[in-house]
């Protein structure tokens, strides 16, 4: 067999500027300021929520934002999290499968056509 060369690429995070992170005592402090101005009392909730989400490293993962949808959508993600899983799990079953089966013969002629197709 042929060992090919990782091609798997690592996804980072994309970096949070959109709002400051703001360190516990800087967020009180700035919730009174926010609480002080003349705004509609909706305004003030919308914006005090922003910042204190922005303190929240987590606030972003997947899990924290399903977290704060109504339970029926909760349960629909879990549904289609859970068949995605079991769907997954069938294929590489499959493929582990076809090539359990397969020949060293085949497999080197697949791995060389690959390679061929490829230009290595």
């Amino acid at each position: 067999m042929t060992k090919k060369k990782s091609t798997k690429t690592t996804l980072t995070p994309p970096k949070r500027d959109h709002l400051p992170a703001l360190n516990p005592a800087r967020l009180i402090v700035t919730l009174q300021q926010i609480n002080a101005m003349d705004l509609p009392t909706e305004a003030k909730q919308a914006v005090a929520a922003s910042l204190q989400e922005a303190t929240n490293p987590d606030a972003e993962k997947t899990e924290v934002v399903i977290a704060t949808l109504d339970q029926d959508e909760q349960d629909a993600i879990n549904a289609a999290q859970a068949d995605y899983r079991k769907t997954m799990g069938r294929m590489a079953a499959r493929g582990r499968a076809a090539l359990e089966a397969m020949s060293d013969e085949e497999w080197q002629k697949a791995v060389d056509a690959q390679e061929a197709k490829n230009g290595d």
